[in-house]
């Protein structure tokens, strides 16, 4: 299960390591509990690794809620605190891993700055090699809850025009 931050649902998404050439390529299928999911195409000489996405998964419920969006200005500089909480439900009778994505603002402009917060150290802090995506592996339990608070803080000048985020 996979939570992005554009889509506040989870999705089933499955990976499959780079198989020896004996492999054919064809179709491949994917049952899950029993059940029929999906299927997709792949090709086994040019990918490293399979990944396939099955659509949402509605026994996982996702809510980000918005808590503050703060504007503060002082002498010389401005400042926005964006906060938002994740809570991530598993209604299933069985326990999954999920992994959610938060992608760290950077800047590119020195008279810009960002500073990320988290109620929850990230398990890693880029993902397929790209930095600045956090992650988190949360193991939940049948009926259990996760809950998360992300934390961003830019500061830039009162004045002029600001670009480089």
């Amino acid at each position: 299960w996979i939570i992005p931050k554009q889509s506040p649902q989870a999705t089933i998404n499955a990976e499959i390591g780079k198989l020896d050439q004996n492999w054919p390529s064809g179709t491949v299928k994917l049952y899950r509990d029993g059940d029929y999911v999906g299927q997709r195409n792949w090709n086994n000489s040019t990918d490293q690794a399979l990944q396939m996405s099955f659509g949402v998964d509605e026994q996982v419920q996702v809510k980000v809620t918005d808590i503050s969006d703060k504007k503060i200005p002082t002498r010389n500089s401005s400042e926005t605190i964006q906060k938002q909480q994740y809570s991530i439900q598993n209604l299933h009778n069985y326990p999954i891993t999920a992994t959610i994505f938060e992608s760290e603002p950077q800047s590119r402009n020195a008279q810009l700055t960002t500073k990320s917060t988290y109620s929850i150290a990230p398990t890693a802090k880029s993902w397929n090699d790209q930095p600045n995506i956090n992650l988190w592996e949360i193991n939940l339990e049948p009926k259990g809850n996760f809950k998360l608070e992300v934390q961003h803080q830019f500061k830039y000048p009162n004045s002029g025009s600001t670009t480089g985020f």
